[in-house]
């Protein structure tokens, strides 16, 4: 029994270990991918280092927190991928289960008449009508396959949001994540393109 204590205490220290050596690891891996693609680096309290600029088109954002009163200490990584052109002003999608409250506390939920997607995704917004009409099949099924091989995502505030606990170190895996977010992101902007020039709207939202 001893022996097995001191092995899984020695496990553990070495994933904290392994844990804190890739989110001091982030910031110098970013810098050089963020010069490498000509993006925008920067690096101050409270954050630990920002990524921005545009990925094939596309603004992007990516950052990583530093944890709440530790300078050591490093958050998750966040990316953020806009979709252009915005959609409503209001509109949010989060996956469907308990840990997204946040996102959409108030709102009233959208139902897009598909049984697989509604059980999938939550999508909430105050003018449902107008938000229901960006959920094309092409839409719900691009998010629906985006789940299902990737990372749960968001829409809130006109990005697309993930979140990931161990920031990438590699720079093939950063290009990986915006490459697939930005497709995401593109396949949303073509639903707005096409309310607009069918000269829909979306009532005061199209403005946003």
């Amino acid at each position: 029994m001893g022996v097995a204590v001191v092995v899984v205490f020695a496990v553990l220290i070495g994933l904290v270990a392994v844990v804190f050596w890739l989110q001091r690891r982030a910031p110098t891996v970013w810098s050089r991918f963020a010069e490498a693609h000509e993006l925008s680096w920067c690096s101050s309290p409270p954050t630990a280092g920002v990524i921005s600029g545009e990925w094939k088109g596309t603004p992007i954002r990516v950052s990583q927190e530093s944890a709440i009163g530790s300078e050591l200490t490093r958050g998750p990584a966040i990316f953020r991928v806009a979709v252009v052109p915005a959609v409503p002003e209001g509109l949010v999608i989060t996956p469907a289960r308990v840990g997204y409250d946040a996102y959409h506390r108030g709102a009233s939920r959208v139902p897009s008449g598909d049984a697989t997607f509604d059980g999938a995704f939550g999508v909430y917004g105050e003018r449902g009508e107008n938000m229901a009409r960006i959920l094309t099949p092409e839409v719900r099924s691009a998010l629906l396959a985006y789940i299902e091989h990737h990372e749960r995502i968001v829409l809130f505030r006109g990005d697309l949001i993930i979140t990931q606990s161990l920031p990438p170190i590699n720079p093939r895996v950063l290009s990986e994540v915006l490459d697939r977010m930005t497709v995401l992101a593109r396949v949303l902007g073509a639903a707005v393109s096409a309310e607009v020039v069918r000269g829909e709207g979306f009532g005061e939202a199209e403005s946003s």
